[in-house]
């Protein structure tokens, strides 16, 4: 994905785009990572996301999902072996990117529910890959990866509607009661009891 900018104006917004290298200046960017490709178009108070920009979103992110699940699956069968320090740290990476395209875009079409829940849920799993790390419990490591599982299973349904808002919704409200009860399971087998644990999962639940 070619991820240089040029901008443009249009309606007093300054929206960087990207396509071909060819005649592309070079401007000074105040936004980080932003990429829009060809054309971005004005929809109400919201940015309407370009296909090709959907397109080349969904086809990067599928790619790390597939990548996400061989983890993870090495992650559910890593119980009574080595602390897998560097394959927990791979996969906070690996959702950390998907996470970092999505929270991009979504700066340029806020309204939009497919990309928004891929934030959010990616940001809540890196998160998850971290505090597994430091843990340092072995034993736990298969609970966080069946978890993960389900995740990795929404978020490639969801990547493959992005183009239909009400499919997107269908999918992420059948999805969702059970990503609820998958994490509040997982809370209560990492630490059982826990009021402070359980506060964290209120706050994560909320933002599915």
């Amino acid at each position: 994905m070619d991820f240089s900018l040029i901008f443009v104006k249009e309606e007093n917004i300054d929206l960087p785009v990207f396509g071909s290298t060819k005649n592309r200046r070079s401007v000074p960017t105040t936004r980080a990572n932003v990429f829009c490709r060809n054309t971005v178009t004005l929809k109400g108070k919201y940015m309407e996301l370009d296909k090709e920009i959907l397109d080349d979103f969904r086809t990067e992110s599928s790619g790390l999902v597939n990548e996400l699940e061989m983890l993870v699956n090495e992650l559910e069968d890593s119980e009574g072996g080595a602390f897998p320090t560097e394959k927990l740290k791979d996969f906070s990476q690996k959702i950390d990117r998907i996470m970092g395209a999505a929270k991009t875009l979504l700066g340029f079409a806020p309204g939009h529910t497919g990309i928004a829940f891929l934030a959010s849920v990616s940001e809540m799993c890196k998160t998850m890959g971290y505090q597994a790390a430091a843990l340092q419990r072995v034993a736990l490591v298969p609970i966080f990866a069946g978890f993960w599982a389900e995740v990795v299973e929404v978020m490639r349904d969801v990547l493959q509607q992005l183009d239909s808002e009400t499919n997107t919704k269908l999918v992420i409200e059948k999805r969702s009661t059970t990503l609820q009860k998958r994490l509040a399971w997982l809370a209560d087998k990492v630490a059982p009891g826990s009021e402070e644990e359980k506060q964290k999962v209120v706050a994560m639940l909320r933002k599915l």
